[in-house]
């Protein structure tokens, strides 16, 4: 299990301080500060097209006399400034700096290692195979620990109007042996666009069998549909279904992922206790697979 105290600790504004002032004295690449295109595109449209469309559009829908027009506009430049206040903390205020902190002593407590930014992750699994830009964010890693990796991936898909950025949470963890290609897709995310399950073809969709199916999807290769059932037993099932309801699985190789739009962010405390009670139950229980596990083929 992880000690997640670090953090949960209030943390002193007069640390976070020395603490950014220090780690941006070292010149390290990987903590210095950048602004990704896509905040430079949110705060444009935050602070001069939403508030000039918005204004725009209140004043004909209401036929406003032009007396109350600089009524109007002067409500929405104060919305421009508390929207450029929260963007601009949230990017790079203190609030960012106090959770690299706490990520930092978390680290440390656990034998991990942090980074916000970081060499791209060269996993087997899909998404680090997925599209072009690859980038691999706020990641917590560890050579020896159950938790292998654990942090945000990005990649785009597509180009001009069809051009998409894709991010995705995920915790890949180690096993002591090759298990076949499967994946469990977790029904309750799949209201967010860019499923996983969309580059399956039809004939690797396997049935669970009973209520398994309101909760996962199973996809694999149909010569290994015999193997999956091996590996994906109702025991293992309740635990995913206890334990990770919200995640996709990916099985490749020697390695389990996790897959996610939210709930694994380094910085939450959550996120460990959920994934200490993952790797107790469901890696557990696939590590015994992987051990056993022989493809006779």
């Amino acid at each position: 299990m992880f000690d997640t105290s670090a953090l949960r600790e209030p943390v002193d504004e007069a640390e976070v301080r020395a603490f950014r002032k220090e780690t941006l004295a070292t010149g390290d690449p990987d903590w210095s500060p950048q602004v990704p295109l896509r905040s430079v595109l949110g705060w444009l449209a935050s602070l001069v097209i939403l508030p000039v469309v918005g204004a725009s559009i209140l004043i004909n829908i209401a036929h406003a006399p032009s007396s109350w027009h600089p009524f109007i506009w002067g409500i929405f430049i104060l919305i421009v400034i508390a929207d450029g206040v929260y963007l601009f903390r949230r990017d790079f205020g203190r609030s960012r700096w106090r959770d690299h902190l706490r990520c930092v002593r978390f680290a440390a407590a656990n034998e991990l290692s942090y980074a916000p930014r970081t060499v791209v992750a060269t996993h087997p699994g899909f998404i680090f195979r997925a599209g072009s830009e690859q980038e691999t964010v706020l990641r917590m890693w560890s050579e020896t620990g159950p938790i292998t990796d654990c942090g945000v991936h990005r990649y785009v898909t597509g180009w001009g109007r069809n051009r998409q950025q894709h991010e995705w949470q995920y915790a890949a963890i180690r096993l002591p042996g090759a298990l076949p290609y499967l994946m469990l897709d977790a029904k309750a995310n799949n209201t967010f666009a860019g499923d996983l399950s969309e580059r399956f073809v039809p004939g690797f969709k396997q049935s669970l069998g009973g209520d398994l199916d309101q909760h996962f999807d199973l996809y694999c290769a149909p010569e290994h549909r015999v193997d999956a059932f091996y590996i994906v037993t109702p025991d293992l099932m309740a635990h995913l279904i206890d334990h990770a309801a919200h995640f996709d699985v990916e099985l490749v190789g020697r390695w389990m992922f996790l897959y996610t739009r939210f709930g694994l962010s380094v910085s939450d405390p959550e996120t460990w206790v959920r994934l200490g009670a993952i790797e107790q139950t469901v890696a557990r229980l696939v590590r015994r697979r992987a051990e056993a596990y022989r493809d006779l083929r």
